[in-house]
């Protein structure tokens, strides 16, 4: 992953606190802040919303009695109200059906939560899980075996076409890492790609579905600087739009793209004109020519290390670094879709909050989104910004 993994913290304080960044026209409120034990520790990933209520999921935590829980809990899914932030832990992970709940969260499908666990199961590799908020129990989809089906995916789902399709990091014929399909039905597996290097290496990002193409990333490739991609899931054709090349370009995207208007929007952890390896970068990639644009380089006053994907909101893209920004602990931010020029709208303080490692999303007029660490306990929050 971009970032090392949250130990657990201690203590639970749930409150609600207002902090204006001054000289922003923006107002962070804590919804929640978890205790690192029971309730969930380090939510890591973006939410999802219905009918009143966030979903998402934390890496650790959780009240399972499975022997590979036993220090930091194999993780929770999580609802919280978003009127009042209650928070409700709907499900604690027992190993068995996963541990340690990946970026790219859970997804709604016909009623139910699907989701990938980056370990657990019974190689130790990951799952592919399904949910049921009304009964409260978890079924096992798929547990990856390490080898030729995948190993560690890192990143959410995506459906299209009547299937999920997802990927892992590892495994794969290559190694590489794959692309994979599951049967909503069934829940059967079915490697529709394995990466071999020159096309990339190491998928941690999710994926998009446009028009009749999977659109996605990888983190690495045979010039270690990643890739975009294009994969058609009628022909199983793989297609490399884009290979990264060194600074001041992109390198080491993990994040899942935005598509607007024929361009594929996205982050890399790395890159940019900085000096060394570089905070990170925006870019866009031309999803027909595979033309390339650096949009934005981050220079850690305004930012540092973007591990999550951007949203579109009035023509302006938001999103989040896990670190720096004038507090070093992280930062919310717009990027002018015009003039390219990027506004921090709240950098974290660790107590409000700090490492932002998922996305935002929007409802209602403001953004909502989750913090890895930080918060009143120091195991992570949910938080709504108002710009």
């Amino acid at each position: 992953m971009a970032l090392t993994r949250l130990g657990a913290a201690a203590a639970l304080v749930a409150g609600v606190m207002s902090l204006p960044l001054a000289g922003h026209a923006a107002t962070l409120t804590t919804l929640y802040s978890f205790q690192g034990g029971a309730d969930g520790s380090g939510p890591e990933d973006g939410l999802t919303y219905l009918d009143g209520f966030f979903y998402g999921v934390t890496t650790y935590g959780g009240t399972s009695s499975a022997p590979e829980c036993a220090n930091m809990g194999c993780g929770t899914i999580f609802k919280i109200d978003a009127t009042t932030g209650a928070e409700t832990v709907l499900y604690a992970f027992d190993h068995s059906t996963g541990q340690s709940p990946t970026l790219g969260g859970v997804i709604f499908n016909h009623g139910k939560l699907y989701g990938t666990a980056h370990a657990g199961g019974a190689s130790g590799y990951g799952t592919v899980f399904e949910f049921d908020p009304v009964t409260g129990k978890a079924k096992l989809l798929h547990s990856f075996s390490g080898g030729a089906d995948g190993q560690y995916p890192a990143a959410g789902l995506t459906y299209a076409n009547g299937n999920f399709y997802g990927t892992t990091v590892n495994g794969g014929s290559a190694g590489s890492g794959t692309i994979f399909e599951i049967n909503a039905t069934t829940g059967a597996e079915t490697v529709v790609h394995s990466f071999t290097g020159p096309d990339g290496v190491g998928p941690e990002g999710g994926l998009i579905f446009v028009g009749d193409s999977l659109y996605g990333t990888t983190e690495l490739g045979d010039d270690d600087n990643g890739t975009v991609f294009a994969f058609n899931p009628t022909t199983d054709a793989e297609t490399v739009l884009y290979k990264f090349g060194r600074a001041p370009d992109a390198s080491e995207p993990s994040a899942t793209l935005l598509y607007e208007s024929g361009n594929l929007f996205g982050t890399s952890m790395y890159g940019g004109a900085a000096n060394g390896m570089g905070p990170g970068t925006i870019f866009k990639v031309n999803a027909t020519t595979g033309a390339e644009t650096v949009l934005y380089h981050f220079d850690k006053a305004h930012g540092d290390t973007p591990v999550a994907g951007l949203i579109d909101r009035g023509g302006n893209l938001y999103g989040t670094t896990a670190a720096g920004g004038p507090n070093g602990q992280g930062s919310v931010f717009r990027l002018n879709s015009t003039t390219d020029r990027l506004t921090v709208l709240q950098s974290f303080t660790s107590e409000n909050g700090a490492q932002p490692e998922g996305g935002l999303i929007y409802h209602a007029g403001s953004f909502y989104g989750a913090t890895s660490t930080g918060g009143t306990a120091g195991a992570g929050t949910v938080f709504k910004l108002v710009p």
